[in-house]
């Protein structure tokens, strides 16, 4: 097999694990599930990942890299911007991101939230020892503080030219707008109104609008002291 074919077939097991995962959570996931939704073989599965754990972390490993390339991306594009209207972009990005790949973005969000209660020193068995030992716990290790970094690093940029005004820290600033994004991660859903309960009088939700209403939150934020 060609490394072009490889690589094909990995895409084609990753994306079919993370429609799983978000779905039934790692718990209730077998491969027979992801192997049903690719198309392959359980056989094919093992071929490429030693178990269901370290397919798990090979999903987290894409999710992260992919959180990490829009904000690389997002940040290189136009270099005349001020540190201000690119957090603005990234979050906007962000947010496109999410409603494009909202699997990889749930699996994701759920591994963070394993991280955060086991750095708590919680007794929690949301990461387990075969999850460890996997080459892509390793990698995530390396890069997983990576996206948080690059955007605390923008902050101070921007507050040290100006163009960011609030008094937090650049830390305290990146976890408000964190807090903000999870948040809109947590409801979005593709087609919003389609599970309103018929019965509750709500109107159509307009997703475009609730994205500008998230992103004048943020700069209204970032421009005042």
């Amino acid at each position: 097999m060609g490394l072009y074919e490889r690589q094909l077939r990995e895409k084609q097991i990753i994306e079919s694990a993370a429609r799983i995962f978000a779905v039934k959570g790692f718990g209730s996931t077998k491969m027979t599930d992801i192997a049903k939704d690719s198309g392959l073989s359980v056989g094919n599965l093992y071929f490429y990942y030693k178990n269901k754990d370290d397919l798990y972390m090979a999903v987290v490993v894409k999710a992260c890299e992919s959180s990490i390339e829009v904000i690389e991306k997002t940040m290189q594009s136009d270099d005349s911007r001020n540190a201000l209207e690119k957090v603005i972009a990234i979050t906007s990005a962000y947010q496109e991101f999410i409603g494009q790949n909202f699997q990889l973005q749930e699996v994701l969000s759920t591994y963070i939230s394993k991280i955060v209660t086991m750095y708590r020193g919680s007794h929690y068995q949301g990461i387990t020892e075969r999850m460890k030992e996997s080459e892509y716990f390793k990698k995530m290790q390396q890069i997983q503080w990576q996206s948080a970094l690059l955007f605390v690093e923008l902050i101070r940029q921007g507050k040290k030219e100006g163009s960011i005004k609030t008094k937090d820290s650049s830390i305290l600033v990146f976890l408000n707008l964190w807090t903000i994004t999870v948040g809109f991660d947590k409801l979005y859903i593709p087609d919003f109104n389609a599970i309103a309960d018929k019965n509750i009088q709500i109107p159509p939700i307009d997703t475009d609008l609730w994205r500008k209403g998230v992103l004048k939150m943020v700069r209204t934020y970032l421009e005042n002291e």
